[in-house]
């Protein structure tokens, strides 16, 4: 059985709405996948992405808090993000976004 499906509704639905609850969550996922292989710095993501350092940590908290995204620190002050390519509720999500071309570049 799919593991989405074993899982409680209410649940999944939370855990969506909160994960593609704004365009710049949405962006940051985009930029996040557009770069697999690495993490990327905030600074990084508000150059890609557009969005300003007050919104992108919002949107960073609420990713962080349902684990579609993972804080990789490379010392005491810099902090680096990457998805989590073990989370499989973001797996279908990434796969919905590339099937309608939702990228960033």
């Amino acid at each position: 059985m799919n593991g989405l499906l074993a899982r409680d509704p209410r649940e999944v639905r939370r855990e969506l709405e909160q994960g593609i609850g704004s365009r710049g969550r949405l962006r940051i996922i985009a930029a996040l996948a557009s770069r697999r292989e690495e993490a990327l710095s905030r600074y990084v993501l508000e150059k890609k992405t557009g969005i300003r350092s007050n919104f992108l940590d919002s949107d960073l908290k609420a990713l962080l808090e349902i684990g579609w995204v993972e804080e990789v620190r490379e010392s005491e002050r810099l902090r680096k993000y990457r998805l989590n390519l073990g989370n499989e509720t973001l797996l279908k999500v990434l796969e919905f976004l590339w099937s309608v071309g939702y990228t960033i570049e």
